[in-house]
């Protein structure tokens, strides 16, 4: 899987992520495209996975982590301050609102949380509610150290048994009503692991790139079989546990989906390839942009206009994105940053 595949499928995940949030329960593909999330998963997996086995323990694995998660970080409060003060002076969100309004000390301990994710800790009022991924996005890559090297050294079975494990943890009463917060992280987990085991073993991907007919005509049974399998799942009444079960096959159908199929199409490949590069600002500001065309009546989202909105949703978050992108290179917040907490000798991930 190379560095091409896996921005197809941030592409994808990119575009399911605004089907989801654009159209979610107002019909059945809304909901089923919450997949998205296990695809961000297993793609941040994956990555982490090959940059720990091609300098063959010649680096330190939680120093990539601790690099990798001050990236992210200064680029979340960069663009969060940015839509904070669009939020707000479109009529999209208001602080008060969002932060509280009982006096200045509280709302303002509340905003700087948010802004600078500390929240992740204290459970503090966030701008959007999508920014919950960060939880997970924090807990995958420092995890990933000690994921690799269990995976690494005990094997695929290991799979199984943690599988086991957060299973039976699954069917556990939540500490809140709903969701299940075990059961939303543990799919991801697993897929991570999975992720590990693909970075290892070639023979896997490489069976799903295939160069004959025979073996287009093989990866798409497979691929039409992990979709079928993903939607049984999903629409069984199994509950918070057993209902994203359906995020594992349904996100290997996607990734195998991009990597056998979707590389082929050029166009297709030259767009997802954009969006994968800048899914976390779209992935920030793409609630806000919703609400600013749907407000202003730029956009519906009734019966018949769903798939103008898709595109005019699509269109507007990546040309967003890529601005605010370009002027944080611009104006090259993170290399200062990360050469002033001497991090700048540490191995960078992009």
């Amino acid at each position: 899987m190379t560095k091409t595949d896996g921005e197809i499928c941030k592409g994808i995940a990119v575009c399911l992520l605004l089907f989801h949030h654009l159209f979610d329960g107002q019909f059945y593909l809304g909901g089923y495209a919450v997949v998205c999330v296990p695809i961000f998963a297993f793609v941040t997996g994956f990555g982490f996975s090959e940059k720990y086995r091609l300098t063959d323990g010649s680096i330190n694995f939680f120093s990539v982590s601790a690099v990798s998660a001050t990236k992210t970080w200064i680029h979340f409060v960069y663009i969060a301050i940015i839509v904070l003060i669009v939020s707000e002076l479109m009529g999209v969100k208001s602080i008060p609102d969002v932060y509280g309004s009982d006096g200045i000390g509280q709302p303002a301990i509340n905003l700087i949380l948010n802004i600078s994710q500390l929240n992740i800790f204290t459970g503090t009022p966030r701008l959007y509610d999508a920014w919950w991924y960060m939880k997970l996005y924090y807990l995958i890559i420092f995890l990933m150290p000690l994921l690799y090297t269990i995976v690494k050294k005990m094997g695929p079975l290991i799979i199984l048994g943690t599988w086991l494990f957060f299973g039976v943890a699954g069917f556990l009463p939540s500490p809140r009503n709903s969701p299940n917060i075990i059961s939303r992280y543990f799919e991801c987990i697993i897929l991570v692991m999975i992720a590990i085991v693909f970075s290892h073993s070639e023979q896997i991907l490489r069976f799903f790139r295939p160069e004959k007919l025979s073996g287009y005509i093989i990866s798409a049974f497979i691929i039409v079989a992990l979709f079928a399998l993903s939607v049984i799942v999903r629409q069984a009444s199994l509950g918070d546990y057993g209902n994203n079960l359906f995020y594992i096959p349904g996100t290997l159908a996607f990734v195998f989906f991009c990597v056998s199929f979707i590389r082929k199409v050029p166009f297709l490949r030259t767009v997802l390839v954009a969006l994968g590069r800048h899914s976390l600002t779209i992935f920030l500001s793409h609630i806000m942009l919703k609400y600013i065309l749907t407000n202003y009546g730029i956009i519906s989202t009734g019966e018949g206009y769903r798939c103008i909105a898709f595109f005019v949703l699509l269109a507007a978050s990546f040309l967003v994105a890529f601005v605010l992108d370009w002027s944080y290179k611009a104006l090259r917040i993170e290399s200062v940053i990360i050469k002033k907490i001497k991090l700048g000798n540490s191995l960078s991930i992009s």
